[in-house]
């Protein structure tokens, strides 16, 4: 594979977006501290897929999906850690 290919955007986007759900398991495990470092590190995280999607081509269609996940994974985050409280 080419690099350019493995290093597309959207790729990187949905993999970021992997990392954002790959945290949410650890939440349930940790106490309301550390939870709520968890939920800041997915919310930041977020911030580069917005930029992911911008940089994505215009014709594809789902461009903004792994932001779309990305905002979904947020919001249980920071549900997980107001319903801990």
């Amino acid at each position: 594979m080419h690099l350019k290919k493995i290093l597309a955007p959207k790729r990187i986007a949905y993999f970021l977006a992997a990392i954002c759900f790959v945290l949410l398991p650890f939440q349930f495990g940790v106490d309301v501290a550390t939870g709520e470092i968890l939920a800041g590190i997915a919310f930041y995280i977020v911030f580069p897929l917005f930029v992911l999607g911008l940089l994505t081509p215009r014709s594809d269609s789902y461009r903004f999906l792994p932001q779309v996940f990305g905002i979904a994974f947020i919001v249980i985050h920071i549900l997980v850690c107001v319903s801990r409280e």
